[in-house]
């Protein structure tokens, strides 16, 4: 799960370094300074901002499924907590004892998406950073997105 959360952040991260990189050309190239040839054409900042705000529509909606997630497993720790002590009131260890193994198996899922979250929420709002930064250079009203 850790590999996957690594990759997800690091692709978001590497799309929005591409596409800042993208913007700093076309800002460049308004200044007249000189592309090298091994770089991309440079974009215009309505055409980043854009694509920065696709981007950010869509960590948003990962965040909350990361997070709805995150409070599912959370949910079902406490679940099979309540099952275990019911188990124990009832004399059965042997149920208690497998009530809590599942118990522990919901928390390690639960911390690993909360810190999945997290990790998606920096980059998100690293993304909204750039679409001030965007909107500022471009005179475009800035929202805030909640």
């Amino acid at each position: 799960m850790s590999e996957a959360r690594d990759a997800l952040v690091a692709a978001y991260a590497a799309r929005l370094d591409a596409l800042l990189a993208s913007w700093q050309l076309a800002i460049d190239a308004k200044r007249k300074a000189p592309i090298t040839a091994g770089n991309a054409p440079p974009r215009t900042a309505p055409e980043v901002l854009a694509e920065l705000e696709h981007e950010l529509a869509d960590l948003e909606r990962h965040c909350i499924e990361q997070r709805q997630s995150a409070e599912s497993e959370d949910q079902q720790a406490k679940n099979w907590e309540q099952r275990a002590m019911m188990a124990l009131r009832d004399g059965r260890e042997d149920l208690a004892r497998e009530a809590l193994a599942r118990q522990q198996d919901h928390l390690t899922t639960a911390t690993e998406q909360e810190a999945e979250a997290i990790e998606l929420e920096a980059v998100r709002d690293s993304y909204r950073n750039a679409v001030t930064a965007v909107k500022a250079t471009t005179g475009s009203p800035a929202t805030d997105r909640a």
